[in-house]
């Protein structure tokens, strides 16, 4: 290099002039339109049969609410009419017998005609001698 040899020598290639392509945006703008399109699609298809159902539900509820109704509404009819009935039989029968009145309790012997012995013997147990012959036989235990 020092000694003036010029080196290897270089081809060079002349350079292409840069060119810019442009994407076609209308096309990626028609891609996103049916995109967005088929996911609102689905969206407003899955709110639609939620809806549907949530309708059905209501229907059947509101029917269960009649039923209901009309229930309680038979049974009220029904219970006046045994009031009623049960009100007409209470004419015919009439007023039930006066109920016997409360007395004293009866807590002594005398009260529950009794007869027992008195003091310290009616306390004792009586037992009545043996009348066969045997260990212990006549002990009056006393």
């Amino acid at each position: 290099m020092c000694g003036g040899n010029p080196g290897p020598s270089i081809k060079r290639v002349e350079a292409q002039p840069a060119t810019i392509n442009v994407p076609n945006y209308e096309a990626y703008d028609r891609q996103w339109d049916l995109q967005a399109s088929a996911i609102t699609g689905q969206i407003e298809s899955r709110n639609r049969d939620l809806q549907m159902s949530l309708n059905s539900v209501q229907k059947k509820n509101l029917g269960i609410k009649q039923e209901l109704k009309e229930l309680a509404k038979q049974r009220a009819e029904d219970q006046a009419a045994l009031e009623e009935k049960a009100q007409r039989l209470s004419l015919l029968m009439g007023p039930p017998p006066p109920e016997k009145p409360a007395s004293a309790i009866e807590t002594g012997t005398r009260d529950r005609d009794i007869s027992t012995r008195k003091g310290k013997g009616a306390l004792r147990i009586g037992r009545k001698a043996a009348t066969s012959s045997g260990k212990g036989t006549g002990l009056n235990i006393t």
